[in-house]
């Protein structure tokens, strides 16, 4: 089989690569990769990474065969620049790079974090810091009761988890303490003694845990809403905000990801609803601008990093705070909440940047409707009315 070359790939995992081409997406349109590279005069493969080095510099990869209309496969050399949709901590990036050519630009590498490294590093920019939850490292009981004395809940989160498990929320009510904790789309409840809290500590020993001051978050009819900001590097090489989508938690929840029970709807809608016109607008453009100063901030946590989730937290008086990043956007927020533009815009600028990090000079061919996200006209039916302060 003719080795064939291609300018960008974008590097999957085997499940979502084999349902694209049986065209039964999942999180990964490829279509809007596909288009974004043909506009910009570029072709694009995908591919998954086997299990040994690549010695011989060549990878099985599919690409868009406007004529079958499928993907065909064929034998490629891999390309000298690569957009990673690949979960990768730091333990295993270097593998990951150990099976790529020296050359090869691999960009957003790193795609899982360490909560406590994020926070440290957002901790040393007093244009970030103002955006921080106080934070520690749970280390005993004694450190919990400490602060349950101080703030009406806490929360305690794993340092390597994602998508809202294993978040836990502790409130004290008179000799008892409330733990709630959300797992597999429910909202978990229940009532220990403060004394019986040793059983839950050995239960969560297994992993290292940060423990956090409560957020006071706008609510639906009991129901937590915080914001997701897609902030991505595009066709100028440099951050900017794709979109912005509210997510809202099931009834008596702390957490808000669709994982874990949460649905996607316009950020305008929830802001307009819970703010003054001039206000809502004001804090929607803040959140854009906290998005920007913290990406910026955090892109030094890995190499060629260039695509950010971020999720916000909005109060009820329009204070903004950062809950955490993702560094694998699964962008179906964006779908689901039935902004399209922001969607396709979610996997554009990453194949623009892309583009950019080749040196192409047809960058701008690509970029028609991506770019920035502009302000959402969207006005919103009114369906949710009643909105509070309530500590998260």
């Amino acid at each position: 089989m003719e080795e064939q070359k291609a300018d960008l790939g974008v590097l999957l995992d085997e499940s979502q690569l084999k349902a694209a081409l049986q065209e039964s997406y999942g999180f990964e349109y490829l279509p809007f990769y596909v288009r974004t590279a043909k506009r910009a005069g570029v072709n694009v493969i995908f591919f998954t990474l086997p299990p040994s080095p690549l010695k011989t510099g060549r990878i099985r990869a599919y690409a868009w065969n406007s004529s079958t209309k499928s993907y065909q496969a064929d034998t490629y050399t891999i390309p000298s620049v690569i957009h990673n949709r690949l979960i990768v901590s730091k333990a295993n990036l270097r593998k990951i790079r150990g099976l790529l050519p020296k050359h090869a630009i691999l960009y957003n590498g790193l795609t899982r974090f360490d909560k406590w490294e994020v926070h440290r590093l957002l901790s040393q920019n007093p244009d970030t810091l103002q955006y921080l939850p106080i934070t520690e490292v749970f280390r005993s009981q004694k450190q919990v009761s400490h602060w349950l004395q101080q703030y009406d809940n806490v929360y305690l989160k794993p340092c390597n988890g994602s998508l809202g498990m294993g978040v836990i929320r502790l409130r004290q009510e008179t000799d008892q303490l409330e733990v709630s904790h959300s797992n597999k789309g429910s909202s978990l409840h229940f009532e220990i003694p403060m004394d019986g809290f040793g059983g839950l500590q050995k239960s969560i020993r297994r992993r290292p845990y940060l423990i956090q001051e409560g957020i006071s978050l706008l609510q639906i009819s009991e129901q937590p809403v915080d914001f997701r900001v897609s902030v991505q590097k595009g066709a100028a090489g440099e951050w900017t905000v794709s979109g912005v989508v509210g997510k809202v938690g099931v009834p008596g929840a702390h957490a808000t990801n669709l994982a874990v029970g949460g649905k996607a709807i316009s950020a305008t809608e929830i802001l307009t609803t819970a703010f003054e016109k001039q206000k809502a607008d004001q804090i929607y453009a803040d959140m854009k601008e906290a998005a920007l100063k913290i990406a910026k901030q955090l892109e030094t946590i890995g190499p060629f990093m260039a695509d950010f989730g971020l999720d916000l937290a909005v109060t009820m008086d329009g204070t903004i705070k950062f809950i955490e990043a993702n560094g694998r956007d699964l962008r179906i927020t964006f779908r689901d909440a039935k902004k399209p533009q922001m969607w396709r815009r979610t996997f554009q600028n990453p194949i623009l940047y892309g583009v950019y990090l080749l040196g192409s000079n047809h960058a701008e061919q690509g970029s028609e409707t991506a770019g920035t996200e502009k302000q959402d006209s969207s006005k919103g039916d009114g369906k949710w009315k009643k909105f509070r302060s309530a500590k998260r």
